[in-house]
């Protein structure tokens, strides 16, 4: 009977927890609007890893078009909370995340040039491990950018 209860314990675990991961074709803009965690890594190749309930995954959709990798669910009453995406790339440009995502940038992108980043309803971006040398930022709708200068002298 332990043995049983092991067995079906296993099994229930496996499927309800899962991680697919995919290579796309080159993209130096990120667009998600659902409420996951979103780890953004420099890598040398495009890449995206999503890892959460196999049930909930089922609905999240990504594709690239001019070069704009976008992050969609085909459910409107899935919540995405405990899911987590973890996106690789050489480079980035823009980044756009709404809808309760929550966004960070690996350190590894140094000194970026022109970065434009929007968060809006209630998202949250943290761009504080990067450095940037011209960054646009744009919050509505209760999002947030948070972003501390790390060449800053204090």
């Amino acid at each position: 009977m332990k043995n049983a209860l092991l067995l079906l314990f296993t099994l229930f675990f496996v499927h309800a927890s899962a991680q697919k991961n995919d290579a796309v074709i080159a993209f130096d803009s990120l667009d998600s609007n659902i409420g996951a965690s979103i780890n953004i890594i420099k890598a040398s190749e495009h890449k995206i890893e999503v890892a959460g309930d196999s049930e909930i995954l089922l609905h999240i959709n990504w594709s690239v078009n001019d070069r704009n990798l976008k992050i969609r669910s085909d459910s409107a009453t899935v919540s995405f909370k405990d899911v987590t995406l973890t996106v690789y790339t050489p480079s980035l440009e823009v980044l756009n995340v709404s809808d309760g995502g929550k966004a960070t940038m690996d350190s590894s992108f140094a000194r970026l040039d022109n970065f434009e980043v929007t968060a809006s309803r209630d998202a949250v971006v943290d761009l504080s491990r990067v450095e940037f040398i011209t960054l646009v930022a744009n919050s509505k709708q209760g999002g947030q950018i948070i972003y501390n200068d790390p060449a800053a002298p204090f």
